[in-house]
Order: structure tokens, then sequence, then C-alpha cells
């Protein structure tokens, strides 16, 4: 197995980005449980993934969920991560989330999501 260690920049608040564009580029292929996938694939299923709010944020939360989340309402948001909180596991052992399933938001344009995936 191996880890990789991320960030994911929010560049516009109120405006769901996906974590994928921002880890492509660090992603090894990778193999697990026979099926593979190529490096800096999007729909790749890491063994586990973790996230956690950046504790040097300037806003108090990041906000986790799908493509069409409204962090002001909390309509299809899945987590609200406090800058202060541990991090937290997402997936594991192939549990069907890819990284283009994965979208944050945050209170402040700027602010970091850090993404550990291991496969």
């Amino acid at each position: 197995m191996s880890a990789i260690f991320a960030s994911a920049v929010l560049t516009a608040a109120g405006t769901p980005q996906s974590v994928a564009p921002s880890l492509l580029p660090a992603l090894p292929s990778i193999n697990i449980n026979g099926v593979s996938s190529g490096a800096g694939s999007a729909t790749q299923q890491p063994a586990h993934i973790l996230v956690q709010a950046a504790p040097t944020n300037t806003g108090a939360n990041i906000y986790i969920g799908g493509r069409a989340m409204v962090k002001a309402t909390l309509v299809g948001v899945g987590l609200v991560l406090p800058k202060t909180a541990a991090p937290v596991p997402l997936g594991q052992y192939g549990g069907g989330i890819t990284l283009d399933d994965i979208y944050f938001d945050g209170d402040t344009t700027g602010d970091k999501l850090l993404v550990t995936l291991i496969g």
C-alpha cells in the first residue's frame, strides 16, 4: 500500500468544487482488488480516503457533499468539518466512492481541504 497526502484549495466560497482536479496530477496508477486505474484517474477508488479541514483555514467550516450541495441550507451536504476536527474517513476497501464523487465548499475562499488517499 502507498499513501498520498494532498490539499485542495477552495477557489470560490459558495461554489462546490471537485477535489479531483487538485489531486489528479499526484495520483500514480493503482491496482486494488485486481482493478487497475491509470495514473491521474478521477475514477480511482483508493482503499481509504480521509479528509480534514486545514487547521490554518480562515473560515470555520469545510463542507463535503455532492455537486449540487448548498452549504447555506445543507442540502446535499454530507459532512461539515470544523477546522478543529480530526480527519474523517469517507470510504474504505473500495466502498464505491471515487474522487470525482467528492465535492467541497467552505466559508472562505482560499481555505483548504486536506486529503489522504491510501491504496
